[in-house]
């Protein structure tokens, strides 16, 4: 229990200790009277990370707190989301979605803590406090897009596109405050695929930014209409459960597919006749 305890303490949570940590030649952590090197932290989360299963079993109750000794901690403070030692910068992007949930007495931090430490520090422009919230997102979302040269950003909105408090970003514009806890499943991004998934392969995209950037105008392909939308899979930690939903939802995901289908069955045989 006390590296729970001490895995959920607040100061994981600030988005300013990411550049600290980052920027240290050496990180030490300190409580109370104890002191520790941070990096030995970190292993210990790796090992209990590889460990997770056995810990599943143990915490078979409490199954946050094997999230917190798999992921909280010395782990919510790493550039991406497989650091190495003397891991170059990561995109600023890739930050921003890792570090979505830190916090900061200024909403304005969680762009700015990150900038510095992104691979392109010098293309993001002035640290400027004196900007509007929707400058300042508007800006890092162009800056992402033009970086990237992919429209990865605009997918992180796909779950709070009508939020009453976006203070009046375009749609496309992410808002990178802490987001307020919800009881829905959590989406998951392709982003986080293992290997890595990319529908447009090495292709860029063709973006233009009109309006003083905040109209975003790009070329696609229109692929076609959605018409039914089936049962989402949510991963819960108790594999009985995964393998139950997921036989549910496997079994609509096919009935779908089955019956898409077989209109144009029909229709052959139909005109073979």
């Amino acid at each position: 229990m006390a590296l729970i305890t001490l895995f959920r303490r607040q100061c994981w949570w600030r988005i300013w200790v990411v550049q600290e940590v980052v920027c240290a030649k050496e990180a030490i952590v300190l409580c109370g009277d104890e002191s520790t090197p941070i990096m030995e932290l970190r292993n210990t989360g790796d090992i209990l990370k590889r460990e997770e299963h056995l810990l599943l079993s143990i915490y078979l109750k409490s199954p946050s707190f094997v999230r917190t000794l798999t992921t909280g901690g010395p782990k919510s403070l790493q550039v991406s989301r497989d650091q190495v030692p003397d891991a170059v910068s990561s995109p600023l992007f890739e930050l921003l979605l890792f570090h979505k949930s830190k916090k900061s007495s200024d909403p304005k931090d969680k762009v700015y803590a990150l900038a510095g430490i992104s691979n392109s520090p010098e293309t993001f422009g002035k640290i400027d406090y004196s900007l509007s919230m929707r400058r300042v997102h508007t800006h890092t979302a162009r800056h992402i897009v033009q970086d990237s040269r992919r429209l990865d950003v605009i997918c992180v909105n796909q779950r709070n596109q009508k939020a009453p408090d976006n203070d009046g970003l375009p749609s496309w514009v992410p808002k990178w405050t802490r987001p307020p806890q919800s009881c829905q499943p959590t989406i998951i991004g392709l982003q986080h695929s293992k290997p890595q998934f990319m529908a447009a392969v090495d292709s860029h995209a063709n973006a233009q930014f009109l309006q003083d950037g905040y109209v975003l105008r790009r070329t696609g392909v229109i692929i076609g209409r959605v018409q039914k939308n089936g049962l989402s899979f949510r991963r819960e930690l108790k594999s009985s459960d995964n393998n139950s939903w997921g036989l549910k939802v496997l079994q609509e995901w096919w009935s779908i597919v089955v019956f898409k289908k077989r209109p144009s069955y029909e229709s052959k045989e139909h005109s073979v006749e």
